[in-house]
């Protein structure tokens, strides 16, 4: 607890006022394979993953912190070649 305080308490330690987070894809995209919240298209559980847990630790210390998550893979069943490590999103997914 004392290493979340020293990051997310206001005027203490780091102070930090905004987190952002990946929204996991069940696919390599860094630093290893971060749970998406859906294995599969009926498959919908949020408590996978460290992302929420830290988003409620930080939110605990600090109410006003600004929460971004961005995408760095979509989970195989979002469509994709057979196989292939994560789904495919087009560019009307992610654009204008």
């Amino acid at each position: 607890g004392r290493i979340l305080d020293v990051l997310f308490r206001p005027n203490f330690g780091a102070s930090l006022h905004m987190l952002k987070v990946e929204i996991g894809g069940d696919s390599q995209s860094g630093y290893g394979v971060e749970p998406s919240h859906m294995h599969t298209r009926d498959d919908y559980v949020c408590t996978r993953g460290l992302e929420l847990w830290l988003l409620r630790e930080a939110r605990q210390r600090n109410p006003q912190l600004l929460a971004y998550a961005l995408v760095w893979s979509a989970p195989p069943w979002v469509g994709g070649a057979p196989g292939a490590p994560g789904g495919r999103r087009t560019g009307r997914a992610v654009g204008p």
